[in-house]
């Protein structure tokens, strides 16, 4: 399986943290999770742990980082990069244009890179039970909801996504 790029908008810096600690304690490895996020806002714990950094102006003049693996396919010198960057990673237009909007609001984004779809689980259920909001999956189909999700796991479905990375 191809890796899927579950993504979540993290309201501040301490909740970005939360959510970054508890992917790793959940078994996601540190070089499958990025974040990107205004420089001001940078969560502690990517201070030691990314591998990559990559930063731009956006269109607003503020540095915005990408921290992570992601930092070679992300593109944030304008706003419509970005959204194309998500698009690239299999998120809807609809979405990527959610998750940019998130981001001018000084929010910071989450992107765990799953292989399988125990990773996939982990990640979906870290942001829901840690209150992330804007939850997408990248695949080639539309991304997966946060109560699309939730009614599966009820319902004790197998998680599938088809991937596009």
């Amino acid at each position: 399986m191809q890796p899927t790029s579950v993504f979540a908008a993290a309201l501040s810096r301490l909740h970005a943290d939360l959510i970054l600690v508890r992917l790793q304690h959940g078994g996601i490895s540190s070089d499958k999770v990025s974040a990107i996020f205004p420089e001001r806002l940078q969560p502690n714990s990517t201070l030691g742990w990314t591998d990559g950094h990559s930063t731009g102006i956006d269109a607003g003049g503020e540095r915005i980082t990408v921290a992570g693996p992601l930092h070679k396919h992300v593109r944030i010198e304008t706003e419509t990069l970005l959204i194309r960057s998500f698009q690239k990673l299999g998120v809807d237009l609809q979405h990527a244009c959610v998750l940019a909007e998130r981001l001018g609001r000084d929010e910071i984004l989450i992107c765990a890179q799953s292989s399988n779809d125990a990773e996939i689980s982990i990640a979906l259920h870290t942001f829901d039970e840690l209150k992330a909001e804007a939850i997408a999956v990248g695949n080639a189909g539309s991304p997966v909801s946060r109560e699309d999700w939730s009614a599966r796991s009820e319902a004790g479905a197998v998680l599938q996504w088809s991937p596009a990375f």
